[in-house]
């Protein structure tokens, strides 16, 4: 599936394609609905009282797929359920067989067949956008619980998406028993962390935590501070017991960890100013992006008119590249001047005039924010952009600001974002209160 790539890397970008695939046929929320996006992929549910959680039903080439899934589970576990389920139609061979959570302790590569669904799962419910309402809370359980009920998403699935979108270093880790005794120790099953961030133990480690053996129960709580035989400092922990592997008696428990230290480095994030985007700010290598549309090589409107008023040989040179329908996904890099900026023109606008849908391609802006960020580390630039997808194009603000998080900042490129003084909107702000 990864073909060489890193698997979470791999999985999570299949599921982000086929969420945004499903945005632009009119896929929303919250809560995003995996039943829905089931059918919209073709795929027939059926229930099936006999089974303990969902399966997929291996079709041999036949269409349509299905997948089962027992009704009488809590509805947030269906959710789930369904949505570990769609994930594992990401996987090449999902037709010729079926996989259950293995109740081996050993079946490590069934085990990380599981987690890479669960990460996937985590991106169908909730999607890779920078929700205000949720990127700046403090990462706690309570408001993890809180989220988890807005969304009508698992709490592994809610875990994983906040501890994606915080914006401070923190690890989330599943840890199960080495054997089902009172006494037996846990292991870490996986760990997922912002990139370049160290966590203080690896996955498999054997932990010997006392808060995780607190968490008996499924929805049990527990927290813990103190030094760690394998990293330097004070950690904290806060955990929560979830659903067992299957044949085991005692919970998983899933648990965030991060340095106690309040002086702990911030992440980056999108820079907002008022300006103008055409005349970016800052010193060294600069890209101006800006989003086109698929019909036509002329930009009367919107930020494209004011790219062609500043960089006069932009158009005809595009118009040379597009030819006469611009290929979306797809980026056309121009250099106006030896020392001047890059304009970098992303083609993510099917049409363009009056629609009752929006005209933003989320899935080809995807691809072409992936371009860029080749292209802006190539060349040691910072990006430079106003609210692109937002204007003509209708598209969603905070679906857009996502995947700019997601393609460009995680990896280390500064991006600035433009609001003329007309158009101001309110600026993201950073609770005072975040890990206080």
């Amino acid at each position: 599936m990864a073909e060489g790539a890193d698997p979470i890397e791999a999985i999570v970008g299949l599921a982000r394609k086929m969420v945004l695939e499903a945005m632009d046929d009119g896929w929303s929320g919250p809560p995003y609905d995996p039943a829905l996006l089931a059918q919209l992929r073709g795929i027939v549910l059926v229930r099936n009282e006999d089974i303990p959680d969902a399966r997929m039903i291996p079709a041999g080439g036949r269409t349509p797929q299905t997948i089962e899934y027992n009704p009488h589970r809590p509805h947030a576990r269906i959710r789930f359920s369904l949505a570990h389920e769609l994930a594992h139609t990401l996987f090449p061979d999902h037709a010729e067989r079926v996989r259950n959570r293995s109740a081996r302790a050993s079946a490590h590569d069934d085990r990380d067949v599981e987690f890479l669904c669960n990460m996937a799962a985590a991106e169908i419910l909730m999607p890779a956008v920078s929700k205000s309402d949720i990127k700046s809370l403090p990462l706690t359980m309570d408001n993890i619980l809180r989220v988890r009920d807005k969304y009508e998403a698992s709490t592994e699935a809610a875990m994983i998406r906040l501890v994606d979108l915080s914006t401070r270093p923190v690890a989330l880790f599943s840890a199960s028993k080495t054997d089902d005794d009172a006494d037996a120790p846990y292991a870490a099953d996986y760990m997922t962390c912002p990139p370049d961030y160290s966590p203080p133990f690896d996955q498999r480690d054997v932990l010997s935590i006392p808060a995780l053996s607190e968490c008996t129960a499924v929805g049990y709580t527990s927290s813990w501070s103190g030094e760690l035989p394998s990293a330097d400092g004070t950690w904290k922990l806060e955990c929560i017991g979830v659903s067992p592997h299957r044949g085991r008696i005692y919970p998983r428990v899933l648990a965030i960890v991060r340095q106690a230290s309040p002086s702990a480095v911030r992440l980056p994030a999108i820079s907002y100013r008022i300006g103008d985007a055409t005349k970016p700010r800052g010193a060294g290598p600069v890209i101006i992006a800006h989003i086109a549309n698929d019909k036509s090589p002329r930009w009367g409107r919107g930020f494209g008119y004011a790219v062609t008023a500043a960089f006069s040989g932009i158009r005809a040179e595009f118009t040379r590249w597009a030819g006469a329908r611009p290929p979306l996904g797809k980026i056309h890099v121009y250099e106006a001047a030896s020392r001047g900026p890059i304009v970098v023109t992303m083609v993510a606008q099917s049409g363009f005039g009056t629609s009752s849908r929006p005209r933003i391609r989320y899935a080809h802006l995807a691809a072409c924010l992936e371009q860029l960020a080749e292209e802006a580390g190539r060349m040691g630039a910072s990006v430079h952009m106003p609210r692109i997808g937002t204007g003509h194009a209708g598209g969603d603000w905070e679906v857009v600001s996502g995947l700019i998080h997601r393609y460009l900042i995680r990896r280390g490129i500064d991006v600035t974002v433009y609001d003329t003084p007309s158009m101001a909107r309110p600026v993201p702000v950073q609770s005072l209160l975040e890990y206080a």
